[in-house]
């Protein structure tokens, strides 16, 4: 038998595991809970609400999941928005920067823009001018565009067009000329106006006023997603346009745009195929803009909606830290050596190094490969990626007992399996021709004046809320004319991913649409409204139970935090079926058909079985009704989609991730109240669970209370993780340590090795490692 440190020079470990799973290990390799060190862990925190429940689970759990009962079918149910999403749904509104005014469409890519002022004798001076009016790119207002602002003191008027060069306005190369004087390649820009116009001197707003505006395009234009493909390539999506007979790609940035590819496809992969053993996402750089446009004979449309692709560098995989990778029975005593995770360069350059992350492996022992010299191996597919390692038998193959054995571990590739907010959303960033049509003539308003004066509407709750509350009681149509924002298709549909995303009572989303002509929103469901309204009625009960149950008057918030959490990862499983089909290629659309429920809180709550969007909406919805302010995250873990949670304690946002959290107790509390940094190694948050301007609300930049630290776990130097490496190894028993993410692998692989020669007292035949989330899990087998 080999000795222990070569067992410690392993890339990845057996009790690795990399997603959602109701196992993170079979019982001969899990960490024994009744460990000293363990019971260390579990001390002065871990509150026992499982047996509080359980007797009353019993007599009520069946009148809870009945969802086909009379009664419940003819009682009038109305859902309410929650306290906390409403304080949130106002954040938006509150910190908004800018007052709406009513969008233009279709407007000539020449347009002309003039505003009557009312001032007196005080004139506006050059530099007050380029502050008070200007164009931009962005929502944010922050990319802007080199305009040609004029003051008219005569007819006391301002006017705003497009500079000759049209600079910095993404001109395509070889369409937009040097000489022409347009707006550019996009659709969609901003004029901002901070100046008060009726005002008899220049003034600028407290808040100013913001007007998005689309310019006319011959053929309709895509609207375009981004997101990893299953293989972890970042692919760009886009709507079918009926007109087009191909589409381009274009790259560059916001001084010019190049062709990059052409394609009859709706998608476009941004990677080269012939590198696609080695090397992934070779087309995607932090430098590039990316766009596509319709092309029908000799015209195009214009730029579709911009996609940065610095936003992706995070997400997207690049190629092996070990290419090449292979295994061969010298290397190894048998296969329970194996790796069950390996690190894949990302895209992203971070702190003077590429990023790394820790990629799920799945061994293939059925299949027995051969190369062209005839050698015979074994494939592992690196999942999320095009990459393969091998495992090479020179000697003899493995039995089918040591495959067994090595089956009986869990693969750590119970990967989160979620739908997808921008399926869900079908919003073009602007009318189609054929609704322009039906929309008043903006062109011929050059003089804006009485747009840019009307005053604000007064509505009593935020867009936000008015679609959240037509979505929670199943409305097909939803009346948002009282918002001049709900034009703006980019934040329309950046309030839907949000509303989609953290309202889990909206059960059954399916196709959502805007009527430009009408401003309403068209919604298709999957279920109807009686049965939608039963299993939230269901899941409303339930959750007053638990709650009922576990939550004592005088909790603090972090011990009702961790009570919640307890309850659902003792009473919950990862519905396997959904794994086994989407590691089978079935894509998720189907998955999410077959498996509604799953999907969402009734899968947990009322069938006890779910996938990760299942367990976060879930404890979102208890962690409401009991007070802790909680939010649904949602991004990429490695590269698979995945969801979970922030908590907000003491006025930081915290992550929880009770899916993976449910691990039979192998790495107990592997994510709770984890700071951003500590997750940042396996996990990629989108922006798509709140409002992008809100994001910076979220922020988690501590680690005060994270459950490692909290416990005495928690090693933030090389010289207090050889101090607890001291501690467990000489108590002899199973432990975990989470270690912050600057510490490298190579150095904790040697200070264990160090310490296990100096303080190991356990003779045991081997010892099983493991590392998950930052946290190091050792095992003693005999």
């Amino acid at each position: 038998m080999k000795k222990f440190f070569i067992l410690l020079l392993m890339s990845s470990m057996l009790l690795s595991q990399v997603a959602c799973s109701d196992k993170t290990v079979s019982q001969d390799v899990e960490v024994n809970s009744n460990s000293e060190v363990n019971s260390e862990v579990d001390s002065n925190s871990e509150v026992d609400s499982n047996s509080e429940v359980e007797a009353a689970e019993k007599d009520n759990n069946s009148n809870i999941s009945e969802v086909n009962n009379d009664n419940d079918a003819k009682e009038e149910f109305e859902i309410t928005v929650s306290t906390f999403n409403l304080a949130e749904a106002n954040n938006d509104a509150n910190n908004s920067k800018f007052e709406i005014v009513e969008p233009m469409y279709n407007l000539p890519e020449d347009k002309q823009f003039n505003i009557k002022l009312n001032l007196g004798n005080e004139p506006f001076d050059d530099f007050l001018i380029e502050e008070c009016f200007g164009v931009y790119t962005d929502r944010e207002c922050e990319n802007k565009l080199l305009a040609v602002v004029k003051y008219d003191k005569k007819t006391n008027t301002i006017t705003i067009k497009p500079d000759k060069e049209s600079w910095a306005m993404y001109p395509r190369e070889g369409i937009e000329s040097d000489n022409n004087r347009t707006w550019g390649s996009l659709q969609t820009y901003y004029l901002l106006i901070n100046h008060d116009v009726l005002a008899t001197k220049v003034t600028q707003l407290e808040k100013p006023k913001r007007m998005m505006f689309t310019i006319a395009s011959k053929i309709d234009i895509p609207t375009v997603t981004a997101k990893p493909n299953k293989e972890g390539n970042i692919t760009l999506h886009w709507d079918s346009i009926p007109e087009a007979t191909e589409y381009k790609v274009y790259y560059g940035g916001q001084f010019k745009m190049k062709e990059l590819s052409k394609t009859k496809a709706n998608e476009f992969v941004l990677t080269e195929e012939e590198y696609r053993e080695t090397s992934m996402n070779t087309l995607l750089s932090d430098v590039y803009d990316y766009a596509v446009v319709a092309v029908k004979g000799n015209d195009e449309s214009r730029l579709s909606n911009v996609i940065k692709g610095v936003d992706y560098m995070e997400i997207a995989p690049n190629k092996l830290v070990e290419i090449g990778m292979s295994f061969t029975d010298d290397d190894i005593d048998s296969i329970l050596e194996l790796p069950r995770n390996v690190d894949v360069q990302m895209q992203k350059y971070l702190d003077n190094d590429w990023l790394v992350k820790s990629f799920p492996v799945i061994w293939d022992f059925d299949t027995v490969v051969e190369n062209e010299f005839g050698t015979e191996y074994y494939n592992g597919k690196v999942l999320g990626t095009t990459f393969n390692i091998k495992y090479i038998p020179y000697h003899e193959h493995p039995t089918a007992e040591e495959i067994a054995e090595f089956n009986e571990v869990d693969n750590g590739v119970s990967n989160a399996v979620t739908t997808d907010v921008d399926e869900v959303i079908d919003i073009p960033n602007a009318p189609s021709n054929s609704e322009n049509a039906e929309i008043p003539d903006s062109d011929s308003q050059s003089d804006i004046t009485q747009i840019v004066t009307e005053p604000e509407n007064e509505v009593q709750k935020t867009m936000e809320i008015a679609i959240a509350e037509g979505m929670l009681n199943h409305n097909n149509e939803i009346d948002l004319s009282a918002y001049k924002e709900s034009g703006d298709s980019i934040y329309l549909r950046d309030v839907l991913g949000k509303v989609c995303t953290q309202y889990p009572l909206i059960l059954d989303e399916k196709n959502v649409k805007f009527d430009f002509v009408n401003k309403r929103l068209l919604v298709e469901y999957e279920f109807t409204k009686e049965e939608m309204v039963k299993k939230q009625k269901a899941i409303q009960d339930k959750v007053a139970f638990v709650v009922n149950s576990v939550i004592k008057p005088d909790m603090s918030i972090e011990q009702k935090e961790q009570v919640l959490h307890d309850w659902l990862v003792d009473n919950s499983q990862y519905h396997e079926e959904i794994l086994e089909a989407y590691l089978d290629g079935t894509d998720v659309s189907l998955i999410a058909a077959k498996y509604a429920d799953s999907f969402n809180p009734y899968g947990i709550l009322i069938n006890g079985v779910g996938v990760c969007q299942s367990y976060a909406e879930s404890y979102k919805l208890l962690c409401d009704a009991a007070g802790v302010p909680c939010v649904v995250a949602s991004g990429t873990l490695g590269s698979v989609p995945h969801a979970w949670n922030k908590v907000k304690l003491d006025n930081t946002w915290y992550h929880v991730d009770a899916t993976n959290n449910d691990n039979d107790g192998a790495m107990p509390y592997a994510v709770f109240n984890a700071s951003d940094r500590l997750v940042a190694t396996d996990f990629a948050i989108s922006k798509t669970y709140v409002i992008d301007s809100e994001l910076d609300l979220y922020l988690s930049d501590k680690d005060d209370k994270d459950y490692y630290k909290m416990n005495g776990n928690f090693a933030e130097s090389e010289l207090q993780l050889k101090e607890l490496l001291e501690k467990n190894l000489k108590n002899g028993q199973d432990f975990c340590i989470k270690i912050i993410p600057d510490i490298s692998d190579d150095t904790i692989i040697k200070l264990l090795g160090e310490s296990y020669q100096e303080y190991g007292t356990k003779p045991s035949e081997k010892v099983l490692l493991g590392k998950m989330f930052n946290i190091l899990g050792v095992k003693y087998t005999d």
